[in-house]
């Protein structure tokens, strides 16, 4: 289910509001919350005005959604679509944010969210029969990439150890 933003910010307040003497103003809050979100978001990328619509840009982000990142590249690479090559682009963009903002090596990342939104139509026409004019739609997107660290081994033999106890608690 997804929760709206303002309601998981509420729940952040709620949560570190004090309620003695130390009371944090909302401003304060805000910007804790706001700093908590981009340390777990991961690292983004994004290129904005694409010429390309957004329908053909989600089919090649569909190929690369939850894949890790060499396998992401490689994909992409052999994807024989012009929105392939402008995805690419903004990948490889990712991966740069991510080794020289958060010092994170490439092996270990994986596309963690990665969207499409429409962007402006460029109107143009062309002329047609009888005088009349044909109206044609140059579509534009924006691509979003978003890149996290995979979970340690450790992590994921914890989740599976919780699973085990219940099964064996059946």
């Amino acid at each position: 289910m997804l929760v709206s933003e303002a309601k998981l910010r509420e729940k952040f307040y709620n949560q570190n509001r004090q309620n003695g003497a130390n009371k944090r103003s909302r401003k304060e809050l805000k910007t804790m919350f706001n700093a908590d979100r981009n340390k777990k978001a991961g690292v983004r990328a994004s290129a904005n005005v694409q010429r390309g619509s957004a329908r053909k840009f989600n089919r090649v982000l569909d190929l690369i959604r939850s894949k890790a990142l060499n396998e992401a590249i490689a994909i992409l690479k052999f994807t024989p679509t012009r929105a392939a090559r402008l995805i690419e682009k903004v990948v490889l963009s990712a991966m740069a944010n991510a080794e020289n903002t958060r010092n994170w090596d490439a092996e270990n990342l994986i596309v963690h969210r990665a969207y499409v939104e429409q962007g402006p139509t460029i109107p143009r026409i062309r002329p047609m029969s009888m005088g009349r004019v044909g109206r044609i739609r140059k579509r534009t997107c924006s691509t979003y990439i978003v890149l996290t660290e995979k979970q340690t081994a450790t992590a994921k033999n914890g989740k599976d150890a919780k699973k085990e106890t219940k099964k064996e608690a059946k």
